[in-house]
């Protein structure tokens, strides 16, 4: 009995320390909270990036950046530049985006765009490495995306 309490107890905090692996990350601009893993961190705006970068994170592996500029519709557009693998209209917790996916002189990306009144919102995940690893890391963060 007191084995299979203590393996209760232990899965209990086991439990507990992968559900609070996590940080809810606010980006009021952008109308959105997100849920990324604790090996996040922010990376700091410099007076040199982009005005319409908004935030920024990553965690050595995959690099998240979102950007808000002004796109005076309201409806959604891409840019395609030839480098995308994939690309097409996708749904998210509701809500209808541009999705692509390409590869680059940066390394492989997926961005995720769609209009919030008349800012055009663009979250821009940038990664290196195993791809896998970083589709299903990037597509556990879109999961928890909640719009505000």
């Amino acid at each position: 009995m007191k084995k299979l309490f203590a393996s209760l107890l232990l899965l209990s905090f086991l439990f507990c320390a992968v559900s609070a692996s996590a940080q809810m990350v606010n980006c009021p601009s952008a109308g959105v909270i997100l849920t990324l893993p604790d090996t996040f961190t922010e990376v700091p705006r410099t007076p040199m990036d982009d005005p319409n970068l908004v935030l920024q994170f990553t965690d050595g592996a995959v690099n998240l950046t979102v950007y808000v500029s002004y796109g005076g519709a309201n409806n959604a557009f891409m840019v395609l530049t030839g480098d995308e693998l994939e690309y097409g209209p996708v749904m998210v917790n509701g809500a209808q985006m541009q999705y692509a996916r390409g590869l680059d002189e940066y390394g492989s990306w997926i961005t995720y765009s769609w209009m919030r009144a008349q800012d055009a919102v663009q979250l821009y995940f940038v990664w290196t490495g195993n791809d896998d690893a970083a589709l299903s890391l990037i597509n556990e963060i879109m999961t928890t995306i909640t719009f505000t």
